[in-house]
């Protein structure tokens, strides 16, 4: 509804994205399109559909690289961004910017397909006035995607039923109509089995938070579009936590983005070396 006040359509490139922010922004200083988060996992599932391959691990050796042209262009253009003002400056998942979302002085939330049951939770005020777009690409009518977030079911080595509750998650995650559950309905995350993807009752769900759209359409869609070689590396908890560090950093504009990820490259190249990783 906000856009549609200002004339503005959901961007369908990162550079569109940047000109609404600012046009909007300059429309009604207290509106913004979205804001930056210093949530690691947001940010490499932006390089993950940049085409950035910060890690490869073959063995004990690995590679790292977060100063290649598809990091640095995910970095330079967030950098300007938070820079420019046009961004809003509450955080992701605080309790101020779930009043921004119902409130609509934050328009846009680049998110994974679970994001529409966050939304309906936090913005009831504004049911029904959503939409989901696909994300916006790098390069005008690409089709390029990654992945934010994720969940696992893990059986601990503490279990008492190791074999019972091993049994219980291949049932849960490969199961039709178990995965079917979790996908529609109040669960609403993406499915886990691409014949539930392409279940009628879950590609042709209706949305109400969302008008009434067939939003899985667009997300089935959107997963067909992620390259699943994207790596990680075997100490991701250390590079969240650095990039945590460095982003604030930015944040704070004592250092550019670029300079950030460069430290990380230094950071993250030490730490393996100390586990015993060989770096090439």
């Amino acid at each position: 509804a906000m856009l549609t006040k200002y004339g503005i359509t959901a961007p369908t490139t990162w550079d569109e994205l940047a000109a609404d922010a600012a046009k909007l922004h300059k429309a009604d200083k207290n509106a913004y399109l979205t804001n930056f988060t210093s949530d690691a996992g947001w940010y490499f599932g932006l390089l993950w559909q940049s085409g950035a391959r910060p890690f490869v691990v073959d063995g004990s050796n690995i590679t790292i690289n977060f100063t290649s042209p598809e990091v640095t262009r995910v970095a330079k253009y967030w950098g300007e961004l938070i820079k420019s003002g046009n961004l809003s400056p509450v955080t992701t998942y605080t309790n101020d910017w779930n009043t921004a979302m119902d409130k609509q002085t934050v328009a846009c939330w680049p998110s994974g397909a679970w994001g529409g049951e966050y939304i309906a939770s936090i913005a009831p005020t504004v049911k029904g006035n959503w939409e989901v777009t696909p994300i916006p690409q790098w390069t005008a009518g690409g089709a390029v995607n990654g992945n934010y977030g994720g969940s696992s079911i893990a059986v601990t080595s503490a279990s008492q039923h190791q074999k019972a509750a091993d049994e219980f998650a291949r049932w849960l995650t490969t199961d039709p109509k178990a995965t079917l559950s979790f996908a529609n309905g109040a669960g609403n995350l993406y499915p886990v089995l691409g014949t539930t993807a392409a279940d009628p009752a879950w590609i042709n769900f209706t949305d109400p938070v969302f008008g009434g759209q067939e939003t899985h359409k667009v997300m089935a869609a959107a997963g067909a579009q992620v390259d699943p070689s994207f790596g990680w590396s075997p100490f991701t908890d250390y590079v969240y936590q650095t990039y945590g560090d460095e982003v604030n950093k930015v944040i704070a504009g004592s250092i550019t983005f670029e300079a950030a990820m460069a430290d990380l490259q230094a950071k993250s190249t030490q730490f393996a070396k100390d586990q015993g990783f060989t770096v090439k």
